[in-house]
């Protein structure tokens, strides 16, 4: 076992599990995501303050709000028409639909039901509006280059990076 902890200016690697209010795992992830311990990449790295001091193999726990994970509910992306309106290919629930917005940008709703010849679509994330809880298990630490310091970013997140992992 690696005697490396995490700390500033180390690129941290984990699994995540996500979990909602009751503790039921919504989202599970086995591709290991990786982030520079202490960089500057935005709000999400305050949250992973959690990680101060753990090694290769330690589980930590982060709940954030739902601001600060997948943002408030809008009600305004809900939308409500008549079944007979909408294409047969979206007729059923769960399905992923991309439509435009009035700029033409692109946005994907989800069929949230079909009843009584009404069929109701979401455009938010599915957990908008809800605090989530993160279960990250680390597994690998290393020091980061002086390139992953300088942008914040592991170099396989680094913009025209084509290495795969």
């Amino acid at each position: 076992m690696s005697d490396k902890v995490v700390e500033k200016n180390k690129v941290v690697t984990f699994k995540c599990v996500i979990l909602d209010e009751n503790d039921n795992i919504v989202e599970k992830n086995d591709m290991p995501m990786s982030y520079v311990h202490g960089g500057e990449a935005g709000d999400f790295l305050e949250d992973m303050q959690v990680m101060d001091g753990a090694k290769v193999g330690e589980t930590r726990r982060v709940t954030v709000s739902a601001a600060q994970g997948f943002g408030e509910r809008d009600e305004n992306l809900v939308i409500r028409d008549k079944l007979e309106n909408v294409p047969k290919e979206y007729h059923k629930v769960g399905e992923i639909c991309s439509f435009q917005n009035d700029k033409g940008e692109p946005m994907s709703f989800r069929v949230e039901s079909i009843d009584n010849g009404e069929i109701v679509f979401d455009g938010n994330h599915p957990y908008a509006g809800k605090a989530m809880t993160f279960k990250m298990t680390i597994t690998d630490i290393r020091d980061a280059t002086v390139d992953e310091i300088g942008s914040g970013l592991p170099a396989e997140n680094q913009q025209g990076n084509s290495k795969a992992h």
